[in-house]
């Protein structure tokens, strides 16, 4: 009886992590994808400009990628910093340039925001930010920078709140 027991209580464990894990597989989201069709067919932008909009995705997932390592290595300096007791005034130093390498974060955002709207035109920048999610243009998620950040997306996705 005890068998059948811890036998059904791994089903249900096993059959769980499955399920939750059935949304993150990729071509698992069909609703998803004819979405962003639907968006890509109301834009009505030419291939020139999806081609610059794909452009700009990748030259700025380029650009951040070094502060958002920065960023990492801080964090954990920052950490190790505070298990050996460092000074007020060193942990203050390396917080300030944590905050540092966040403003070029939001800034690198921004601009890239504003270089989208100026590839689609206002009109369809209205429509881009209306929907979730713009990667089917190479244009990044559109969610407001101030409410996810680039620097906080994984803290965000994975429900982590500080």
């Amino acid at each position: 009886m005890k068998k059948w027991t811890v036998f059904l209580v791994m089903l249900m464990a096993v059959s769980t992590v499955w399920a939750q894990n059935m949304g993150s597989m990729p071509g698992m989201q069909p609703e998803k994808q004819a979405q962003q069709d639907v968006i890509c067919e109301k834009l009505d932008l030419t291939s020139e400009q999806i081609e610059q909009l794909q452009d700009l995705r990748l030259q700025h997932k380029k650009e951040v990628i070094p502060y958002q390592s920065d960023l990492r290595i801080k964090r954990i300096e920052l950490q190790e910093m505070l298990a050996k007791g460092e000074s007020e005034k060193n942990l203050v130093k390396k917080n300030n340039e944590i905050n540092e390498i966040k403003a070029k974060l939001s800034d690198s955002r921004l601009k890239h925001e504003l270089k989208v709207r100026e590839i689609v035109g206002t009109e369809n920048y209205k429509i881009l930010r209306s929907h979730g999610d713009c990667h089917c243009l190479g244009a990044g998620p559109c969610h407001s920078f101030e409410k996810r950040p680039i620097y906080r997306y994984k803290e965000y996705r994975h429900g982590i709140k500080k």
